[in-house]
């Protein structure tokens, strides 16, 4: 890959590579890229790991205690201890050491590629953007975007970071409701742009009708009975109810 840096946002446009070398990518993960930092976390993941052999270089930053390793990736940074639910202390040393590490090695990437719309990234998000790095980040969820109940919400830190992202050089909405509500908070429709989550259409693929039988076989579920899979967690914003409250419809319906 010829890694001309002409395709990035930002000052660093006038900077070009003519040599023949991988885009040095920081992806900043605060939970990390395996289950614990749930769909976004693991779909960066895939995203990386799709991309061909020398063509990028990632480090992962994050908050996990001990970050496995995983294929594809070059390095893993641990910034500050940062668990889930959020707590105070935790988050302030967290950032506070963000600061203090990307002062230090911001400048080692080309692009700085942020995972949710949280304080955790945003703050440092923008820290790097003020030191020259181009900025992309991904919210997970519109409830990444929107106000929280925390002790953040008393510093204005939800109005901070809609005006944090306004200045970012590109969001990525995975749905049309968390791209409407990016432009609703004033991020320019410019800096938005609306891809779905992807899937690995060769991993993921419908089983032949022998297979699905040997499956049920397997697992013990008949060969005529109707089954709904959901592979996602039992969260508000996944509304599992409405696919349960439709098939009480359908039944009753015939």
């Amino acid at each position: 890959m010829n890694s001309s840096l002409e395709a990035l946002p930002g000052n660093r446009n006038e900077v070009v590579s003519h040599e023949a070398r991988p885009l040095r990518v920081l992806l900043w993960c605060p939970y990390g890229i395996t289950m614990s930092g749930g769909g976004a976390g693991l779909n960066s993941q895939r995203l990386y790991q799709a991309a061909q052999h020398g063509q990028v270089h990632v480090t992962v930053a994050h908050g996990l205690d001990d970050h496995p390793a995983i294929a594809g990736f070059d390095a893993f940074v641990r910034i500050a201890r940062l668990r889930k639910p959020s707590r105070v202390m935790e988050h302030l040393v967290f950032l506070g050491r963000s600061w203090l590490w990307l002062r230090r090695h911001a400048d080692d990437y080309d692009v700085f590629h942020g995972i949710d719309a949280f304080e955790a990234t945003i703050s440092p998000a923008a820290w790097a953007k003020r030191r020259g790095v181009p900025v992309i980040i991904k919210p997970a969820n519109q409830t990444s975007t929107g106000p929280t109940r925390s002790w953040r919400r008393l510093f204005h830190r939800p109005w901070f970071r809609a005006r944090a992202m306004a200045r970012m050089d590109g969001i990525v909405a995975i749905s049309q409701t968390i791209h409407d509500d990016l432009r609703a908070k004033g991020i320019p429709a410019d800096r938005v742009v609306k891809i779905p989550t992807g899937i690995d259409c060769r991993r993921y693929a419908p089983l032949s009708g022998s297979a699905r039988r040997a499956v049920r076989e397997r697992l013990g579920m008949p060969a005529d009975e109707f089954c709904l899979l959901s592979v996602a967690g039992l969260r508000p914003t996944k509304r599992i109810e409405w696919s349960l409250e439709a098939l009480v419809l359908l039944a009753e319906r015939g």
